[in-house]
């Protein structure tokens, strides 16, 4: 028989493949999955998903219906499973009781006619990074299930295969042993060179030791990439569910839009984001759709909050205290939210409590299908910074999590790299005066200024050329003048502090450091703001 490559000669797994049981039920339907050549890909799902059936495919213990399996670029579809050169690991490890340790895990290689110097070598060398050496004497029925199924994964890693199907081999194992198993054999997969299949339902285990990771539900193939695109942008609901360390909060909604502002209607409830409607959801306006929210994203209320902007009332269900954090799980009148709270919080399951949502770090979902509709953020008003030689470059989308670095200059003289920005919130007494202080002395530009409501006015002022904006108002939960060291980047602290004492503002500066020269001022309601021109190093 000739076999017949694949038009990528580095990859390894399932190519449109159909796995059924003889009764006509479907396990695999339609489908693809191939690692590249020394590639690690994790293959996450729930229990009964095809996982297992998928490696079983691969290594020619479950026939194919239709497709085909590719092993380095080759259809190897119609070989034995012998002729594959697999290295498998089951979950239940398999060993042959009446060998030792040592045999065991050399057993495939002796099949393979290695020289037995040679299999003596690697498998001593594998069982000292296992942490079994002492153990290679003893018979399989002398030991215990965890160290059964580290022998199951040393006798895969002292192969050199053209693959590695590994199904759930850390499943015996306590929490450390695990995580020192993932790392011998990532190093140990990753030197081979060959493909890796790691199968696992545990979603922190997949995205600790996986280069990609796919998720497979139902026997589909519901989404593949790194671990930090299967966060931040889930195609689906499923998917965003099942990845995180904690469940996502679910809740339907109707979104709306008030002077400008895109909400979400949670019953007698709106949620603010203090954003204009994402483009991806200018057809859904006062239709109902499905939020997905991370626990980050859900708190406790901040003093004098807003309740009909940002709190939802709920009663706490469950709680999961890990040390420096409390998660809790509480049910809505409609919905569920996970919220993440300090380790030292005193809230008990029974108790109703209020919840502090930020909206516009909400995933949206289509309610009758769960496909993602749009995920939080994307920039909104454009976004430019400089990289480190001062050129501009495309920056990726503001983070909610570093607030306060603003980036103004541009050209050689500013050297930065990799600030993430965002709106950061700025209180005032008198809102007005705000904006003249921003606007005719710092040099800030006005970009909205809309009464969302009565009791609601969202300005948003942009410092020029930046990416970044400030929202002033009397902001819940803020005191005037609690903002303190906002800080911008400037391509000249003398000539900042010339037009800032121009203006008539007290500022000070300039301050000589190794890093920087720094000027400082404060507005009128006692915010601090640093101005800093960056120094390049030499």
């Amino acid at each position: 028989m000739t076999e017949q490559p694949h038009p990528d000669a580095e990859v390894t797994g399932l190519d449109r493949a159909v796995v059924a049981l003889p009764d006509g039920t479907v396990l695999l339907d339609d489908f693809t999955l191939l690692a590249r050549r020394g590639e690690l890909l994790a293959v996450l799902g729930p229990s009964g998903c095809g996982k297992s059936t998928m490696l079983r495919a691969i290594a020619g213990l479950q026939p194919l219906r239709a497709g085909r399996v590719v092993i380095q670029g080759r259809d190897v579809t119609r070989l034995e499973p012998p002729a594959r050169d697999v290295a498998m690991v089951f979950e239940k490890t398999a060993l042959v009781p009446t060998m030792d340790l040592a045999r065991n895990m050399g057993f495939g290689l002796t099949q393979r006619r290695t020289a037995a110097a040679e299999v003596e070598q690697r498998v001593d060398r594998q069982a000292h990074r296992l942490g079994i050496w002492g153990l290679l004497r003893r018979r399989p029925s002398e030991i215990s299930m965890g160290q059964r199924g580290q022998t199951g994964v040393g006798r895969a890693l002292v192969r050199e295969p053209k693959v590695f199907l590994l199904d759930e081999p850390l499943a015996n194992l306590d929490l450390a042993e695990r995580a020192r198993m993932r790392r011998i054999i990532a190093e140990t997969v990753k030197a081979s060179g060959a493909a890796t299949l790691y199968v696992t339902h545990d979603q922190t285990e997949a995205m600790a030791i996986g280069d990609r990771i796919a998720v497979i539900d139902g026997g589909r193939l519901q989404q593949v990439g790194t671990s930090a695109d299967l966060y931040a942008r889930p195609v689906n609901l499923f998917v965003a569910d099942f990845v995180g360390q904690a469940p996502l909060g679910i809740v339907p909604a109707h979104v709306v839009v008030s002077g400008g502002l895109a909400g979400y209607r949670v019953g007698d409830r709106t949620l603010v984001t203090w954003q204009p409607l994402p483009d991806e959801l200018a057809g859904t306006v006062g239709a109902m759709v499905t939020l997905g929210l991370r626990p980050e994203s859900v708190t406790a209320v901040p003093p004098d909050p807003d309740p009909d902007a940002t709190v939802l009332t709920g009663r706490v269900q469950g709680v999961e205290r890990t040390g420096r954090d409390t998660f809790l799980t509480v049910e809505l009148p409609s919905g569920r939210l996970i919220g993440r709270f300090d380790g030292r919080s005193r809230v008990r399951v029974g108790d109703v409590i209020g919840l502090s949502v930020d909206a516009a770090a909400a995933h949206v979902f289509d309610a009758a299908t769960g496909r993602a509709l749009h995920h939080p953020g994307r920039p909104l008003w454009g976004q430019r910074t400089v990289d480190s030689i001062g050129s501009p470059v495309s920056e990726p989308a503001p983070t909610r999590g570093d607030r306060g670095q603003f980036l103004t200059g541009s050209g050689p003289s500013v050297w930065c790299m990799d600030i993430k920005i965002e709106l950061v919130s700025v209180p005032a007494t008198d809102i007005d005066r705000a904006i003249r202080f921003y606007t005719e002395q710092v040099g800030f530009v006005l970009d909205h200024d809309h009464r969302v409501t009565e009791d609601i006015r969202f300005v948003q002022i942009t410092p020029p050329g930046s990416a970044c904006s400030i929202l002033v108002g009397h902001l819940s939960g803020m005191e005037p003048g609690s903002q303190r060291g906002l800080q911008c980047v400037i391509p000249d602290a003398d000539a900042a502090l010339a037009q800032l004492r121009a203006a008539g503002v007290d500022a000070q500066g300039v301050e000589e450091q190794p890093w920087g020269r720094f000027v400082y001022f404060s507005d009128p309601d006692g915010n601090t703001w640093t101005y800093q021109q960056l120094i390049r190093p030499a």
